[in-house]
């Protein structure tokens, strides 16, 4: 047996009571290769809104939305006449899109668990970390924090990078960290306390084998709880060889399908837990390879390219009537009869809006 299919028998097996995830998790995504274009293509993530109140009104609120070409990069350009947007059924008003740089605080979620012990995954998360740590600008507060069977904030948030390394790069080599299952719901809980009270573009970035454990007692198997929290989720995933090879979507792309993404919120224990924890909250997933270490340029792109999406989305200012009670559908378009190849353009936007009474991130 080769050494390359030994590594991928080991890193299918977490320990012997996850053999039973991975199978349902490879199940999954060979279900959903048939049907992954169409969902990648339909999905719409979502942005978490902020809103202004007047009293008891809502008057407007304020929408992250990411546009991006084919290639996943971001279009320049857009103003507030080229887009069309509805809530429900209504027409909205879009009094203002602004693209200005934003500097949210980011939480850099690294999996640790077992699966991830083995190489050349360890080495790969270490330089993604510090690819991360150079690539965000100098005034993006930056934490890092480590999960497998519970969470632990390795370095709070801080401008000073080197500081930052010094405190995150002794624990990613250690041997002894890799280890445990992959409790991704209690980490998440762990990230949106550390954050406290949202701030606009506020956002978590996972770097993860996207296997995970999820528990029904965190709420985030509908999505809500994670958009109306202000957080956007964002992923870097590692990539199986296996799995690439049955995936004809990902032939050639760095850039992960809606049916590998829905293979990581796959639940065990017989729960499923679907797209909408990371759909709804404007995030997007990257997918590569830990062999691309060795022509690490690859992962850099992937990684400057989730440093833009964080911190250049447009951030666009609608007006509300006092209606929205519930949570509303939205539809974000282009008007294409002022935006030329509107149809090649993929547009990140909240697919509902949470009620009124239950927002107010400042």
């Amino acid at each position: 047996m080769s050494s390359k299919i030994v590594r991928a028998i080991v890193m299918v097996a977490k320990t012997e009571g996850e053999r039973l995830e991975k199978r349902q998790r490879c199940k999954t995504i060979n279900f959903a290769n048939a049907f992954g274009f169409a969902l990648f293509a339909a999905s719409l993530f979502a942005t978490p809104p902020l809103r202004s109140q007047t009293s008891s009104q809502c008057t407007e609120s304020k929408l992250l939305v990411n546009a991006l070409n084919r290639d996943y990069h971001r279009i320049e350009g857009l103003n507030a006449a080229d887009f069309v947007l509805t809530l429900g059924k209504k027409p909205v008003s879009v009094t203002r899109v602004e693209k200005l740089p934003l500097a949210p605080r980011v939480i850099v979620l690294v999996d640790v668990s077992g699966s991830m012990g083995e190489h050349p995954l360890p080495d790969a998360e270490r330089f993604v970390v510090h690819t991360l740590l150079q690539e965000f600008p100098t005034d993006v507060p930056i934490a890092v924090m480590t999960f497998s069977n519970d969470p632990r904030l390795i370095a709070n948030f801080s401008l000073d990078r080197a500081s930052l390394w010094s405190s995150v790069s002794p624990v990613l080599s250690d041997g002894k960290t890799w280890m445990g299952l992959t409790h991704l719901d209690s980490a998440i809980a762990k990230a949106l306390e550390t954050f406290g009270s949202p701030r606009i573009g506020d956002s978590i970035l996972l770097v993860s084998d996207g296997g995970a454990n999820w528990n029904k007692h965190y709420g985030f198997a509908d999505g809500r709880s994670l958009n109306s929290s202000g957080v956007r989720l964002f992923a870097h995933l590692w990539n199986e060889a296996d799995y690439k090879a049955t995936s004809k979507e990902m032939e050639g792309q760095s850039v992960t399908s809606g049916a590998v993404s829905g293979a990581m919120f796959q639940v065990m224990e017989g729960q499923s837990v679907t797209l909408h924890a990371i759909e709804k909250t404007g995030g997007f997933l990257f997918w590569s390879d830990p062999e691309d270490l060795e022509q690490s340029a690859k992962i850099v792109d992937i990684d400057r390219e989730l440093v833009r999406q964080i911190v250049f989305p447009y951030l666009m200012t609608v007006q509300l009537d006092d209606s929205q009670r519930n949570w509303t559908p939205v539809r974000v378009q282009l008007d294409h009869k002022k935006v030329s190849g509107h149809r090649t353009i993929r547009l990140r936007y909240p697919k509902e809006l949470p009620p009124c009474t239950n927002s107010d991130p400042s």
